[in-house]
C-alpha cells in the first residue's frame, strides 16, 4: 500500500503569564521561576482507515445508495472504454458497432483496465470527507487518477464547465467549483475561480493494489460541507509518463453516476456519449445529501435477500467479489479474445414479474464473442443474431429487424442469470468454470433459490458449456438444455454421468456453425445408454437459440426437480480435467456426485468408472420407449410439445428420444451393490443411499483391481467385516477398508 505523507501540521503554544508582587520594603521571597510546558502541537490529523470489504452494498451495477452514513455508488464492471470516438467526430451511434467506448489503453497502463471504477464511496468521519473508490484493476499505484468534482452551490451555471485537463469536453455544463484529486503523488483540492482551475497543497492519499483501494480524507479544514447538498461528478483517468489527464497528457476512461444503461456491449453506451459530449453531462451527476451522511443514514433496514427481491422485475446487472487470487487487467489469448481477470465479475440478472418463494433459477452459458449481456458484436455485413439474449435492447437489432426476432420478444419465465465465464471463448474451462460456480452461489445468497430447481441452459459454445457442466457435475442441476451445441468428442465417455439429468437438446438443420454429424452423435449416444432425454432437430433453422417452436420448453423447465439421491448413480472420472492452481485458489475436482465422491483412478490415463445402486431407496421397474418421428406445423398449429393453435411457423422437425414408463416399486433391501473399473479409491455416504447402520445389511462390491472403499453414515463404535476381516467404524461415523480384485461382499454389523 502506498501512501502519500501530510505535511507537517502549523504548531501552536499555549502561553503562560505569571506576577509576583512584593511587599513594602520587606525582603521578598524566594520565589522558584516558573515551570513553562513545552510548546503543544495539535493533535494530528488521522485519516480514516480503509473500509474493510472494500466493496459495500449488494453490488447492483448502476445504483447508489446510503449505507450506515456512507454514500455509495457501485458502478458497471469493464466499463473502462472512454469517449464514443465515433459519435465525438458525428457518427452514427445507434448501431452496435459504433455504440460505446473507442479509447484504448496505452502500454504505460498495462494490462489494462487500471480506470476501471467498481464502487465510489463517500462519507463523514468526525467532521472529514472521506472518500474511497474502489478499482476493478490495480497493480500499479502509479496509473491511476480519480477526481471527485463538487457544486457547491448546486447551480449548473456557476463553476467550471468540466474537469481539469480538457480531457472531457462537455455538453452543458458541470458548473463544478471544488475539486478533489487522488493519485500516489497524494490527494489535492483544486478551486475554480475567475475561469480557471488552480491546485491547493497535497495531502495524504491512499493506493493499495492489494485492496484495489484508491481515496483519502480531506482535513475539515480543507473542505467541509457541513449538513449541505452538493452536486458531485467523478471521473477515473490514468496517468503516463507525459502527465495525467487532469493535465491533458492522457485519457479519462470511466465516470460515476451515468446509470439506465442499456443492457448491451459493456453498459458504457451513455457514457461514452457523456464523454464525447454528445450527451448532456448532467447524466453524470448526482446530489448527496451530507445531512444524511453525518446522521449515519441506510437506504434499507431490510436483510440482503429482501433487498433483492424487492428489486424491480426486468434485468439486473450484478456483482461479485472473487475469492480467486489472479493476475488483474484484461489480457488477450493468442487469438486476440479478451479475457477478464478482475476480482469483481459481473452477471445478468433477470427477476420475472413473479418471484416465488423457493424460486427455480435458470443458468444461461452465452456463446463464443458474447458476454453476460448476451450481446453480439456484429456489423450489419455480418448480422449475426442467433444467440442473442431473450428481449435484446440492443439497438442494432431493433433498427435492423424491427423488432427482436423470433424467440427474442418474450420474457424468461423464470430467475434466471448469465455468468461472464472471464471471457468470450475459454469454452467454460477452468476460471470460466469457476465463474459459473461463483454467479450460483452468489445468486442463492441473494434470493431464496430452489436448490432442487437449478436449470442448466445455454447456446452455441454455452450450449457445448451445459453439456460439459452438466457431465462433470450432474448433481448441480435439475435439467440440462444444451442449445445448439454438442458433447465434445473427448468428452462423449463422460455422457454416462448423465443417468440422472435429465437432457433437452435443440439444434437447427442448417446451422454453419455446428453441423448435425456431432449434434446428432452426442443425441445418439444418450439413446444408445437410454437415458431420459429429447432432442429435436429445426430441419430449416440454422444457428438459433429461440424460437415459438420451443418457448414451451422453456415454461416447462422449471418443473424439473434435481435428482438429489438417486438410487442408481454412475460416476466416471477424468482425473486429467481436474484444474487445481494454489497460487490463484483454482481447485476443481470432478471426483464426485450425489453420494459417490472422492474417486481416484488406478490408471490415470483412464477413465475410473463407479456403478453403484443403493437397493435401500425407491425404484420402480422401467420400460423404455425409443422415439424417433417427425413433426411440422405447416399446415397444422404445434410446436415441440405439440399441438399449439398460437404457433404455425412453417418448421420441420426431426425428434428423438428415450421416454422412460415406470411400473411397480421393486422390492428394498439394506444393500448397496457397486462395479468398480480402473477404481483405486471411493467413497460411498450410506446414510444418503438410505442404508440403514444398526439393521443388517452390506455392499457388495464388484471390481477389476484393489480398491480402497470408504463407507460414510455408520455408527460410530460399530463395525464392518468382509471375509476374515473386521474393521472398526471411527467416531466420525466411517470406515475404509481395502477391497481386493474381483467380487467382495462387506457386512455391517449392527451393534458392533
Amino acid at each position: 500500500m502506498r501512501r502519500s505523507r501530510l505535511p507537517s501540521s502549523v504548531g501552536w503554544l499555549v502561553a503562560l503569564s505569571l506576577l509576583v508582587g512584593c511587599g513594602g520594603g520587606s525582603t521578598p521571597a524566594t520565589v522558584e521561576p516558573p515551570i513553562v510546558p513545552p510548546p503543544i502541537d495539535p493533535p494530528p490529523f488521522e485519516p480514516a482507515p480503509p473500509p474493510s470489504g472494500p466493496e459495500l452494498g449488494p453490488l447492483v451495477s448502476g445504483t447508489l445508495a446510503y449505507v450506515a452514513g456512507i454514500f455509495v455508488w457501485t458502478d458497471y464492471a469493464y466499463d473502462d472504454r472512454g469517449a464514443n470516438l465515433d459519435a465525438a467526430a458525428g457518427g452514427d451511434r445507434t448501431q452496435s458497432e459504433f455504440a460505446g467506448g473507442d479509447v484504448v489503453y496505452p502500454p504505460d497502463a498495462a494490462p489494462g483496465n487500471t480506470a476501471d471504477l467498481i464502487q465510489l464511496q463517500i462519507s463523514r468521519r468526525d467532521g472529514a470527507l472521506v472518500v474511497w473508490a474502489v478499482l476493478e484493476t490495480l497493480l500499479n499505484p502509479d496509473v491511476p487518477v480519480l477526481a471527485v468534482a463538487f457544486d457547491t452551490d448546486r447551480d449548473p451555471a456557476t463553476g467550471a464547465a468540466s474537469f481539469p485537463g480538457g480531457r472531457w469536453p462537455t455538453r452543458g455544463a458541470l458548473g463544478v467549483d471544488v475539486l478533489l484529486s487522488v493519485s500516489a503523488e497524494g490527494a489535492r483540492l483544486w478551486t475554480y475561480a475567475d475561469g480557471a482551475w488552480s491546485a491547493g497543497e497535497s495531502f495524504e492519499a491512499v493506493v493499495d493494489p492489494g485492496a484495489n483501494l484508491i481515496g483519502t480524507t480531506i482535513p475539515p479544514s480543507v473542505l467541509d460541507p457541513g449538513r449541505g447538498v452538493w452536486r458531485v461528478a467523478a471521473a477515473v483517468g490514468i496517468e503516463t509518463a507525459a502527465g495525467s489527464w487532469l493535465d491533458g497528457a492522457a485519457d479519462v476512461y470511466d465516470l460515476a453516476f451515468v446509470g439506465d444503461e442499456r443492457f448491451v456491449r459493456w453498459q458504457d453506451n451513455a457514457q461514452a456519449d457523456v464523454l464525447a459530449g454528445v450527451l448532456d453531462v448532467a447524466e453524470a451527476v448526482v446530489e448527496i445529501d451530507f445531512g444524511r451522511l453525518a446522521d449515519g443514514a441506510t437506504a434499507s433496514a431490510a436483510d440482503r435477500i429482501a433487498q433483492n427481491a424487492a428489486l424491480a422485475p426486468g434485468f439486473h446487472t450484478f456483482l461479485y467479489k472473487s475469492a480467486l487470487t489472479l493476475d488483474e487487467g484484461v489480457v488477450t489469448d493468442d487469438n486476440g479474445t479478451p479475457i477478464f481477470l478482475g476480482p469483481y465479475q459481473p452477471y445478468l440478472v433477470y427477476i420475472p414479474e413473479s418471484l416465488p418463494a423457493s424460486t427455480p433459477l435458470l443458468v444461461f452459458l452465452h456463446g463464443s464473442d458474447q458476454n453476460h449481456l448476451g450481446a453480439v458484436f456484429q456489423g450489419p455485413e455480418q448480422l449475426y443474431i442467433g444467440t442473442g439474449r431473450a428481449l435484446s435492447d440492443d439497438p442494432h437489432l431493433i433498427a435492423t429487424l424491427g423488432f427482436a426476432g423470433d424467440g427474442f420478444d418474450f420474457p424468461p419465465y423464470t430467475l434466471q442469470v448469465w455468468p461472464l465465464a472471464r471471457g468470450a471463448r475459454l469454452g467454460y474451462v477452468g476460471i470460466a468454470h469457476r465463474d459459473v460456480l461463483d454467479v450460483l452461489a452468489d445468486t442463492r445468497a441473494r434470493f431464496d433459490v430452489d436448490p432442487d430447481r437449478v436449470i442448466l441452459q445455454g447456446a452455441s459454445m454455452g450450449g457445448i458449456g451445459a453439456y460439459r457442466l452438466g457431465s462433470l457435475q450432474p448433481d448441480l442441476w435439475s435439467v440440462a438444455f444444451p442449445l445448439i451445441g454438442f458433447q465434445r468428442t473427448e468428452l462423449l465417455p463422460l455422457s454416462i454421468n448423465l443417468l440422472n439429468l435429465p437432457v433437452r437438446q435443440i439444434n437447427g438443420g442448417v446451422d454453419p456453425l455446428i453441423p448435425e454429424e456431432p449434434a446428432t452423435a452426442s443425441a445418439a449416444r444418450l439413446d444408445e445408454l437410454e437415458y431420459d432425454y429429447r432432442y429435436w432437430l429445426a430441419l430449416d433453422r440454422g444457428h438459433e437459440a429461440g424460437g415459438f417452436i420451443w418457448d414451451c420448453l422453456y415454461a416447462g423447465a422449471g418443473d424439473f426437480v434435481r435428482a438429489t439421491n438417486p438410487a442408481r448413480v454412475v460416476y466416471a472420472v477424468d482425473s486429467n480435467l481436474d484444474v487445481v492452481d494454489p497460487a490463484t485458489g483454482l481447485d476443481l475436482r470432478f471426483d464426485s456426485a450425489y453420494w459417490v465422491s472422492d474417486v481416484r483412478a488406478r490408471e490415470s490415463t483412464e477413465l475410473a468408472t463407479v456403478d453403484v445402486t443403493s437397493l435401500a431407496l425407491p425404484r420402480r421397474e422401467e420400460t423404455v420407449v425409443h422415439v424417433d418421428r417427425m413433426f411440422d406445423n405447416v399446415d397444422v398449429a404445434a410446436d415441440f410439445c405439440g399441438p399449439n393453435p398460437d404457433v404455425q411457423t412453417g418448421d420441420r422437425w426431426h425428434e428423438r428420444a428415450v421416454e422412460i414408463v415406470l411400473g411397480d416399486e421393486l422390492e428394498r433391501s439394506n444393500t448397496v451393490e457397486a462395479r468398480l473399473e480402473n477404481v483405486s479409491v471411493v467413497a460411498f455416504d450410506l446414510a444418503r443411499a438410505s442404508i440403514d447402520p444398526d439393521a443388517e445389511g452390506g455392499v457388495a462390491v464388484s471390481t477389476d483391481g484393489p480398491s480402497t472403499l470408504t463407507l460414510r453414515g455408520l455408527t460410530p463404535g460399530g463395525s464392518v467385516s468382509g471375509g476374515t476381516d473386521l474393521w472398526e467404524v471411527g467416531d466420525d461415523g466411517s470406515v475404509t477398508v481395502d477391497v481386493p480384485s474381483g467380487e467382495s461382499e462387506i457386512t455391517i454389523l449392527p451393534g458392533g
